[in-house]
């Protein structure tokens, strides 16, 4: 939706900005906006409502009063006619409001003035996609979001609703790029340009340094993108931009959390609804904790007869723990022991007493093809999967202490499995092989309990699979951000 300032209040607009920045240029900066957008607006030309509503409240007026909305290309011909035409437009698509449910009897609009056209239109909610808004931003500290739908579907007014539930967010301002203002978003050195505008960068700026911007601000603040018009993007520019931009900054973000509880969101808004129904790759599958990942390289080695070696990474794991680990505070105490006669000096010099091999040095010293488990992966430090490259490529380690190269007998068969907390390198990706494993179904958690527990009360089974499913559904709708896992139904 489209709103403008009434012809008889722009000079008081003129005057309150004036009197509060003094210039477009610096309210342009202040809101993360383009100076064309606001020159629109002070001179009472169309602008989307969500930029109009952010101006009215940087410079104090009053949206209802100065506000001229458009409703359609023919100018309703009184007040009760817009209202009408409105409500119509608005309610009459299903889903979006809970005002009125389909079967409950429409009444005519009152005759009333024009402010109760905008009190109609705070009184839209959008209940499901505000619960899933939070249940996001409570889990996760970078997220992209799709506001999408038909046109005139609201996307400017759930968008609004988004941004106010973003805990302590009301003193900061999103960056706001409308891709089809001066042909921003025909190309991706367009949107850079765009960038560096917003974040008061050189127009020379390259990514790196645009990058760099925006995860220094992120140390002190929120930081949220707004594109808007994506509809407007042709999709394969839409595609590079996301590959270009968004995944490496959230990359490199990830990698410099900042303290509190400081996001770095995006929202790209699409007005007719062709991104969301595009094969434009938006998010990648991700892993779902407890759907039986670390039990499914058990279960292989199992049914192979082979040795099984699991190793459970923790956030204080080194790459260097599943190889060896070398006890010097061990040696230092039998070295007192020396001196006190109580052991020899041939067993503190021998080193390898000290030396303890972990998971993958036990695989590759077996004289059998063995199993092994890397659980939880993205647990460890960012630098844990790039410091096993080579001892998984090559398949050889060296004990640095004793000089000692240890290579594997028989290559291991390795599985690693991985959350999704942090993004992995390229590098060790590029080595891996993937399998996403979906969350079981219930014709399968049924397999799954009848395996463990051959002999039950028939219907028992069913029963306890329907209510597990009913209670994972609603863990999923609450906020506990904890559902209940195939372990949990066994146990």
């Amino acid at each position: 939706m489209s709103v403008r300032v009434a012809p008889q209040y722009i000079r008081e607009v003129k005057q309150a900005y004036k009197r509060r920045c003094h210039t477009q240029q610096r309210l342009a900066e202040a809101l993360g906006m383009n100076r064309d957008t606001i020159s629109k607006f002070v001179n009472g030309k169309f602008i989307s409502y969500s930029y109009f509503e952010e101006i009215c409240q940087k410079l104090g007026l009053s949206l209802e009063k100065i506000a001229d909305f458009e409703i359609e290309e023919r100018e309703p011909s009184d007040s009760s006619e817009r209202l009408s035409s409105l409500e119509e437009r608005l309610l009459g698509y299903g889903g979006l409001s809970d005002l009125q449910s389909p079967s409950d009897p429409v009444e005519p609009p009152p005759q009333q003035t024009f402010p109760v056209l905008f009190d109609r239109i705070l009184e839209i909610d959008f209940k499901e996609q505000s619960q899933r808004f939070k249940q996001v931003i409570e889990l996760q500290r970078t997220a992209g979001f799709l506001v999408h739908g038909e046109p005139c579907y609201g996307q400017q007014f759930l968008l609004n609703r988004l941004l106010r539930l973003i805990p302590g967010r009301q003193n900061q301002s999103p960056i706001k790029i409308d891709v089809s203002s001066s042909g921003v978003g025909k190309s991706i050195p367009n949107l850079w340009r765009e960038l560096t505008a917003c974040l008061q960068l050189p127009r020379e700026a390259t990514p790196t340094e645009i990058m760099d911007r925006v995860c220094d601000r992120w140390q002190t603040q929120d930081v949220i993108f707004v594109f808007y018009t994506v509809d407007y993007m042709p999709l394969g520019i839409l595609s590079e931009w996301l590959q270009e931009f968004w995944e490496p900054l959230v990359t490199r973000a990830k990698k410099s959390l900042p303290q509190g509880d400081r996001h770095l969101l995006m929202f790209l808004v699409d007005n007719c609804g062709s991104v969301g129904q595009s094969n434009v790759r938006l998010a990648e599958n991700f892993e779902q904790p407890e759907c039986g990942k670390t039990r499914l390289a058990e279960a292989v080695a199992y049914e192979l007869g082979l040795p099984y070696e699991p190793w459970y990474v923790k956030s204080t794991s080194q790459a260097q723990d599943g190889l060896y680990t070398y006890d010097a505070v061990r040696r230092l105490h039998d070295a007192q022991l020396v001196r006190m006669g109580e052991k020899s000096q041939s067993q503190v010099e021998n080193l390898e007493h000290y030396i303890k091999m972990g998971a993958l040095g036990r695989a590759f010293q077996n004289h059998q093809r063995t199993v092994v488990l890397i659980d939880e992966i993205d647990k460890a430090d960012i630098d844990f999967p790039n410091d096993l490259l080579r001892e998984l490529d090559e398949q050889t380690f060296v004990i640095e202490e004793t000089g000692e190269k240890v290579k594997a007998v028989y290559p291991p068969i390795v599985f690693i499995t991985s959350n999704d907390e942090k993004d992995l390198p390229d590098a060790f990706l590029r080595r891996c092989l993937f399998h996403y494993i979906e969350f079981p179904g219930s014709n399968q958690l049924v397999e799954m309990i009848n395996a463990h527990f051959p002999v039950l009360a028939p219907g028992l089974v069913e029963a306890a699979v329907e209510r597990f499913a009913k209670l994972r559904e609603k863990m999923v709708k609450g906020k506990s951000g904890k559902k209940v896992s195939t372990s949990e139904l066994l146990d």
